[in-house]
């Protein structure tokens, strides 16, 4: 989905991927992924220091079919 980082390669091997389609140098790669869950945490912590997981956790087993579109507002709800 997102592609490798370095955007020769991507373009090469996964062109279709979002780096792919929109990045443009190794620094400017159009997105940002995590090598593993501690270091999303901690990246997490540190652009978002008030962000509680436990808080979206409550989140995580809701069904997607519960989710509502409201086409006013463009978002979905639960």
């Amino acid at each position: 989905m997102l592609g490798p980082t370095k955007i020769y390669k991507t373009i090469f091997e996964a062109a279709n991927t979002i780096r792919g389609q929109h990045g443009v140098t190794d620094t400017r790669n159009c997105g940002h992924g995590s090598d593993s869950i501690e270091t999303a945490q901690r990246e997490i912590n540190f652009f978002f220091p008030e962000f509680d997981m436990k808080t979206i956790s409550k989140y995580e087993n809701i069904s997607v079919k519960k989710l509502i579109f409201n086409q006013d507002t463009l978002e979905h709800q639960l």
